[in-house]
């Protein structure tokens, strides 16, 4: 779902983008400005799930015994 997420708000072929541009009623630029310090984030998220599940399925484990 990340990944997904990632490439729908990524230009140049980010749908999402589109999207919320036309919502927003914005140019494309604009809203790729506005999406720029979500990328890091997303990625280093992305990166955590990848690479660390045991750290992600912590939670469900601790909770479903």
């Amino acid at each position: 779902v990340l990944n997904l997420l990632i490439g729908a708000t990524t230009p140049p072929f980010g749908v999402l983008l589109f999207i919320m541009m036309d919502i927003a009623k914005i140019s494309f630029a604009q809203m790729v400005r506005a999406m720029l310090p979500f990328y890091l984030p997303l990625v280093a998220a992305l990166l955590v799930v990848t690479f660390w599940p045991g750290l992600v399925l912590l939670v469900p484990r601790l909770v479903g015994g």
